[in-house]
């Protein structure tokens, strides 16, 4: 899964796309339960990044109801976050179910105190407020996630953070078309 992920960020789709068939049939032989839904959320961060969504779909909630059953807070964050993103990027969506992932995801966040986990954590609510047209709600986890940036010593933030901003801004200056 790691690998798949890794290579997928370093432009390797390809690449990507092996480590995760082989990671998938590999662990389906192993049957870890939880390794296997570590896998699925991860598979289902590329395939939503891949415009895949469907496929993404189904690897998020095939690993949603053991994290959640866990409550583990690494995980199940990202599994509620990865679900919310999906369901934002669908053409019938379901805001009610969006809003009750993230909700999830802050609670098991806030419950870690890590200001890692609630940067990313920002940065995944406002990609959802990004893809449902809540440009000021998006604005203001960006802003969040840069202040939380600062706090632990990286006042320029990450790489994701400047692109999504740069979107935003993009966003703002695009001709209304309605």
């Amino acid at each position: 899964a790691f690998a798949g992920l890794g290579a997928f960020y370093s432009g390797k789709v390809d690449l990507s796309l092996q480590f995760l068939q082989r990671g998938e049939s590999e662990g389906k032989k192993v049957g870890h339960r939880l390794g296997q839904s570590i896998f699925q959320v991860v598979q289902a961060e590329v395939m939503l990044r891949l415009g895949r969504i469907e496929e993404a779909r189904e690897s998020a909630e095939a690993a949603l109801p053991f994290l959640q059953e866990l409550d583990l807070v690494s995980w199940g964050d990202q599994a509620a976050e990865i679900y919310a993103e999906i369901l934002a990027s669908r053409t019938a969506r379901d805001d009610k179910l969006i809003e009750e992932m993230l909700r999830r995801a802050a609670i098991l966040v806030e419950r870690s105190e890590s200001p890692w986990l609630r940067i990313r954590h920002q940065i995944a609510r406002a990609r959802v407020n990004m893809k449902m047209g809540r440009l000021e709600m998006a604005r203001e986890s960006l802003a969040e996630a840069r202040s939380l940036y600062k706090e632990i010593g990286l006042p320029g933030g990450s790489e994701e953070l400047r692109s999504l901003e740069a979107a935003l801004n993009k966003s703002d200056s695009a001709p209304d078309n309605t």
